[in-house]
Order: structure tokens, then C-alpha cells, then sequence
């Protein structure tokens, strides 16, 4: 399903049914149903069948999920960030992560998802930074481009339009090393800047093949 691109601090993983829990490294392969956990000031970069980038930040906990035509990830907690290379998608495929009270669809999109982990009312976060997502939850279906929305117990909030300083600010907090450049972002060169390393980038793709 995916490997393991890059870990930072301590991330934990148990796979499918087990409750054991191992240190997740460089290189690990991913397989369905596999649980992670970053600890604080700790992330993990998981790439998912060659075609989409997923960053885990600190304090999240995420189970991969595959389905025929689509992969999946459940967002339980935590913040992770969704980089889609449509050009190496079919038609028919996509990418969802499933928030406690929503759905986001992609493929040729970059977005960042929130989850709490309160005990109040479930809130999710989605913020689209890049192309378009498709947001699903109980009582309604819309599309987000560069875009905010927040739910809350299932009841979608304002829709936000995210300004070239947050689109900016969203895009430098998936970088380790941050971005060292301040200039206003495109859609094509945040897109860029979060595939470039695992070889996403359509220059890249064009050049491997």
C-alpha cells in the first residue's frame, strides 16, 4: 500500500489486528489497517502507492485504509496533509480521509485535515490548498478550492477563502525544514514544493519514466 519516506522523533505503529506496538522507521512498508502514532515534536511522511504524499504531524493517530480504486486514511486525532499527483491517478481513483464527522475526497489536490481529540463536541478542519476536494458528511456534499471549512458534530461551519499569506503559512508548517522563500504561492508550486523530494513532481514523473 505505501512506504515510509521520512520519520522524525518517535512514531509507533501496530499492524492489522495486533495490539503490538513497534518503532516505525525509514523505509517500512504500509499495509492496510496499519495504526500510527506520532509522539510530540515528532511526524512521519508515508507515501501511498507512488501516486500521494501524506504528512503526519505531531500528537496524531491515523489507520491506513484501502479499498478497490481508492486509498484511505482514518484521521482520529491530530493534523495530517494530503498531496495528490493527479497525473498519476486513473479517472475512476481517489484519495479519502475520513475525519470523525466528514470525508475528504482527492486526487490532484493538496489539503491539510484537523481531527480533535477533546471529548466535546467532534470537530474537523479542512483546509484545501491546491485543486479541488470533495468534502462529504451527513447532511451535505461540497467542493472546496482554496478553501476553508469547519465541522462540527456534522454540521459544516462558514467556508472560508484562504489568502496568499495563509496559503503560505498552511504550506511552510508541512516542511521540515520549512520554506526558505516568502513569495505569494500558485496552486502548481505548493503542489510542487510538497511532492518534489519523493519525486511526485510532474518533472520528476516525466523524467523516471
Amino acid at each position: 500500500m505505501g512506504t515510509v519516506t521520512r520519520v522524525s522523533g518517535h512514531v509507533i505503529v501496530s499492524r492489522g489486528t495486533s495490539n503490538e506496538m513497534s518503532t516505525l522507521t525509514f523505509k517500512d512498508s504500509l499495509f492496510d489497517h496499519d495504526r500510527i502514532g506520532t509522539g510530540e515534536r515528532s511526524s512521519a511522511r508515508l507515501l501511498l502507492g507512488g501516486k500521494a504524499l501524506v504528512t503526519v504531524r505531531e500528537l496524531s493517530s491515523l489507520t491506513t485504509a484501502e479499498q478497490p480504486d481508492r486509498a484511505g486514511l482514518r484521521l482520529t486525532g491530530g493534523t495530517v496533509a494530503l498531496a495528490v499527483a493527479g497525473q498519476r491517478m486513473r479517472p475512476d481513483e481517489s484519495v479519502d480521509i475520513h475525519l470523525p464527522n466528514a470525508v475528504a475526497s482527492a486526487r490532484g489536490a493538496v489539503l491539510i485535515a484537523e481531527a480533535t481529540r477533546a471529548t466535546g463536541p467532534a470537530v474537523s478542519v479542512i483546509h484545501v490548498l491546491s485543486g479541488r476536494v470533495e468534502v462529504i458528511t451527513e447532511s451535505a456534499t461540497l467542493w472546496l478550492t482554496r478553501q476553508s471549512v469547519t465541522v462540527t458534530d456534522g454540521r459544516m461551519g462558514p467556508i472560508t477563502t484562504l489568502t496568499d499569506r495563509e496559503l503560505e503559512h498552511l504550506a511552510a508548517s508541512l516542511r521540515p525544514d520549512r520554506l526558505r522563500r516568502a513569495e505569494p504561492p500558485s496552486s502548481a508550486r505548493v503542489e510542487r514544493r510538497l511532492l518534489h523530494r519523493e519525486n511526485l513532481s510532474r518533472g520528476e514523473v516525466g523524467r523516471r519514466r
